[in-house]
């Protein structure tokens, strides 16, 4: 599937391991909702858009600057006239009407220890490393109005061993989403959530905060040989810890032995003895039985740990994007403290607060960027050209 030069494909083959899937004869079930990517994912998404960019520049319908940070926006109280672009060793004023579409605050680590709280300016960052809040604030102190949920971000499962911040050739490879098909503990060797809770497209992005919490900000997740087929083909980029005993791995994980093994006895005795329900690619039910030693439930995909050799991936957590952002309207223009439009200015993407609250479904961040890009592409070319009339 093409639309306007960007390519899709169903995205089973991001997130299931499809060869492993044949092998054992099981169905694929695509979640409602995000049934299709971009093919190349998010750096086959950009590669399609700059290539419709460049198209675009040859007969003069776009200018396109390069290593240009906008710095200030140019106003007159409520109004925006245009952005100061930050250079090597000046500065330039940019008129005509403007388009945030700049982020959150995810790269920055002094804004993520203050609104997200302590911790959060050691985590992982999975994106560019530019992304710092410049123009969210400079929008705020314009008059723009604070919106949404400040305290929180998508966080997700991601490897131990990923960059500190985002690297196009290594990042992708880093996610870690198959938990719902082992099980995720600390060092203490505890469970700390419910892995089987929903589908990952509507857990993971909460889940990374649970493993930030947890002591050293690093967990391990656990399979057995009945599930390492399902594993995405992302898995294959680190070498997991493997041994033939659940001490041994303790052991080779640095998890306190006696913890891992009273877990594991534990989730294994509440397990349902009957596992024919299973189905790895759609809420199957198969939950644990109520106990009184089990501190948190598998809702669905409750596997006993059973079957060696067992395999252990360490994670941490880390930040995609944060919540927090500016007021807009329907229209995507930028709202005043006193819930007035500010004219000139609109605010798409990350920037624009108050969608997203606690947790996030897949997909829909690019759903929400490319619906309100659009239409503010098309308010604000329409402003220019009013204003070009009337000049």
């Amino acid at each position: 599937m093409n639309t306007k030069g960007v390519k899709w494909e169903l995205i089973v083959r991001k997130y299931q391991n499809l060869d492993g899937l044949r092998e054992k004869h099981d169905k694929i079930s695509l979640e409602p909702g995000a049934p299709v990517m971009a093919v190349g994912g998010g750096v086959g998404l950009m590669e399609s858009l700059w290539a419709a960019v460049e198209k675009l520049v040859p007969d003069g319908r776009m200018t396109v600057w390069f290593d240009s940070p906008a710095h200030e926006l140019i106003v007159s109280g409520d109004t925006v006239h245009g952005v100061k672009v930050r250079s090597r060793d000046t500065f330039v004023d940019v008129y005509g009407k403007v388009i945030l579409a700049s982020g959150g605050f995810s790269s920055n680590p002094a804004m993520r220890r203050q609104y997200l709280g302590e911790g959060w300016d050691l985590v992982v960052v999975r994106g560019t490393k530019y992304n710092m809040g410049t123009m969210l604030n400079r929008a705020i102190a314009a008059g723009a109005r604070p919106v949404g949920h400040w305290g929180a971000c998508h966080a997700s499962p991601q490897d131990a061993n990923a960059p500190l911040t985002g690297d196009i050739n290594i990042s992708p490879h880093m996610p870690r989403y198959a938990y719902q098909y082992g099980i995720t503990v600390n060092i203490k060797g505890e469970r700390f959530f419910d892995e089987g809770e929903d589908n990952f497209g509507k857990t993971y992005a909460k889940t990374g905060k649970k493993i930030g919490d947890q002591p050293e900000a690093k967990a391990f997740q656990i399979f057995d040989q009945q599930t390492l087929h399902l594993l995405p083909k992302r898995y294959d980029g680190q070498t997991p810890i493997k041994a033939d005993t659940i001490q041994e791995l303790a052991v080779k994980t640095g998890v306190s032995p006696v913890g891992l093994q009273k877990t594991i006895n534990v989730f294994n005795a509440a397990c349902q003895d009957d596992s024919s329900k299973f189905e790895p690619t759609k809420l199957d039910g198969l939950s644990t039985k109520p106990s009184d030693t089990l501190t948190f439930p598998k809702s669905n995909w409750a596997l006993k740990i059973q079957q060696g050799p067992f395999v252990a991936y360490a994670v941490t957590c880390g930040i995609t994007f944060t919540y927090g952002g500016i007021a807009t309207d329907t229209t995507a223009r930028v709202l005043n403290n006193e819930g007035r439009h500010m004219p000139g200015l609109w605010a798409v993407g990350e920037i624009a607060g108050g969608v997203f609250y606690h947790n996030y479904p897949g997909g829909a961040g690019l759903t929400k960027g490319a619906v309100f890009g659009r239409i503010a592409g098309r308010e604000a070319a329409g402003a220019a050209r009013a204003s070009l009339k009337t000049s």
